[in-house]
């Protein structure tokens, strides 16, 4: 799915689940009534180089599956940036911006890789929020500005070297 314009669906802006491996490249995801894109059950997607913004959902949404998100825009979503459920996901080289909820949700028995994202910038929650059993690695990412906490952990156990988190309200 490359070089597309895919703007003000009734639903997800693109969907993709049981055990597809999409290639989602180069698009512009705006204003979808659910999320921009939806990976679930068992697909492998690469989610690379999007424009992500002001779908009513998450911007990127992983249920369980692991996937590849790099290099994209997300910005201005109706609930998180990114959001991984028991997924094994590799998030690195983001801008995730101005999002209603956190930056970045992990939730459920996840094992994210997250990674030089260069600006994970004014969410209205925590840059960062972990919730459930799983064990995030989170690395050299710049985290500031958001409304609550840079990095919020509940019962996850995340390994966290190298980032830049300053100026977050509730630090």
């Amino acid at each position: 799915i490359r070089y597309n314009d895919i703007i003000g669906n009734s639903k997800d802006g693109i969907r993709a689940e049981s055990a597809g491996i999409p290639q989602i490249m180069f698009n512009d995801i705006f204003d979808n009534n659910r999320n921009g894109v939806y990976v679930s059950n068992n697909a492998i997607a690469t989610v690379e180089n999007n424009n992500i913004l002001r779908n009513l959902g998450d911007g990127v949404s992983i249920d369980n599956s692991n996937s590849i998100i790099r290099y994209n825009d997300v910005e201005l979503s109706g609930s998180n940036g990114i959001a991984l459920q028991n997924s094994n996901a590799s998030v690195y080289e983001n801008e995730i911006i101005n999002n209603t909820a956190n930056g970045i949700s992990v939730t459920g028995y996840s094992e994210p890789e997250i990674y030089d994202n260069a600006r994970i910038f004014y969410n209205r929650a925590n840059g960062i929020r972990l919730d459930g059993e799983g064990k995030a690695d989170i690395t050299r990412n710049t985290i500031r500005y958001n409304v609550k906490d840079g990095i919020s952990s509940y019962g996850a156990a995340p390994d966290v070297y190298e980032n830049n988190i300053t100026d977050n309200r509730d630090d």
